[in-house]
């Protein structure tokens, strides 16, 4: 269950039979991003740092970090995710557990740099780039040249949704270089 507030949502719609659609994933949160104490004085439990939207990417434990693209001139491409159901919401809240998608989707997000230029249908897009960055889409051409794909900009570009800017994003399916 999502945060109402979230401007999130997953676009894509009846997928063809022969792209039955996304990996989805459920991973845990590096311990080092869970909330201490995990419960207020209330006894009500604590949200963690992981919003519908954010990149996650996995590290060495298997657990869940925001993305940061790697360079991959110098090594090789990484397995991103978007997070779905993350664990600032009441269910991900109490489970403290992530439930992400890896592409073959379209998705709106609030989750993203904006750019003074705008977005261009069609556009390539890195993510976490840049300091404050991280588990955020940002525009391929603004980041240097060498790092990862992981969507190009959608049809609808970017537009508003209740008076917040949302971004329309694909997602393929596989990992991009």
């Amino acid at each position: 269950m999502t945060l109402f507030a979230s401007k999130f949502d997953v676009m894509t719609y009846d997928p063809h039979a022969c792209a039955p659609g996304s990996l989805v994933l459920v991973l845990d949160p590096d311990p080092a991003t869970l909330p201490t104490p995990r419960f207020n004085t209330e006894g009500t439990m604590l949200p963690g740092v992981f919003e519908p939207g954010h990149i996650v990417t996995m590290d060495a434990n298997g657990n869940a970090v925001l993305g940061v693209a790697p360079d991959i001139t110098v090594g090789l491409p990484i397995l991103p995710f978007i997070t779905v159901d993350g664990d600032v919401d009441f269910d991900g809240r109490a489970m403290h557990r992530l439930t992400c998608l890896q592409g073959g989707c379209e998705v709106q997000t609030e989750k993203y740099v904006p750019d003074i230029a705008g977005f261009t249908p069609g556009e390539p897009l890195t993510f976490g780039i840049g300091v404050g960055n991280a588990g955020l889409f940002i525009k391929k051409a603004g980041a240097a040249a060498n790092m990862q794909i992981y969507g190009w900009v959608g049809p609808r570009g970017e537009y508003a949704v209740d008076g917040v800017n949302v971004l329309d994003v694909i997602i393929p399916q596989g990992v991009v270089y």
